[in-house]
């Protein structure tokens, strides 16, 4: 890929800066593929690194005024997939931990005795179920139905980080709702 050199770049900056979405629209044009190829390279993640590459860009619009006059676009966006990689990674390590965990709690009771499945299914069932409706939703398809969050996000018209928020939110309430199985 040829890289916007020089002036070329300062005047996509420029014309950024001042809010003109053609110039957004051509430098996404030329660096979509770029960050698409870094951000899947390091998350072998298609869906992913798609989501991935529209967040850089909306970051990019969003941060636009604040960016310096000698910003080089490329070296920008590069630095942002880098960083949201390291952050979608570390996403991913906190819900399989609290996945983890949820499981790990539900499975003992003060850590010698495990239920009965049929008791823990119900547990869980019941916990589940007096979740919100959204919460639930969000949930069972990441649990249960193995849905990416992007699938996620497209079928249930949310944001990304909308969805992310939710499941947080319910693994959260369910470590609390499920806390009693220890404490038995």
């Amino acid at each position: 890929m040829n890289d916007v050199l020089g002036s070329d770049n300062e005047r996509l900056l420029e014309r950024l800066k001042l809010d003109d979405e053609s110039a957004f629209e051509r430098i996404v044009e030329l660096y979509r593929p770029m960050v698409y190829y870094h951000a899947y390279n390091r998350l072998k993640r298609g869906e992913e690194a798609r989501d991935l590459v529209q967040d850089i860009f909306v970051k990019v619009w969003k941060i636009r005024h604040r960016l310096p006059d000698y910003t080089c676009i490329k070296n920008l966006l590069l630095f942002l997939t880098k960083q949201h990689v390291i952050d979608l990674r570390r996403h991913w390590e906190v819900e399989k931990k609290s996945r983890d965990r949820l499981l790990k709690e539900a499975s003992y009771i003060d850590g010698d005795k495990f239920l009965d499945n049929r008791t823990l299914g119900r547990q869980l069932a019941a916990a589940i179920n007096s979740l919100p409706p959204k919460q639930q939703n969000v949930f069972r398809l990441i649990m249960f139905e193995n849905k990416s969050h992007h699938e996620i996000v497209e079928s249930l018209s949310l944001k990304p980080q909308t969805v992310k928020n939710t499941m947080s939110k319910a693994l959260a309430a369910l470590r609390e709702k499920l806390a009693f199985i220890k404490k038995s």
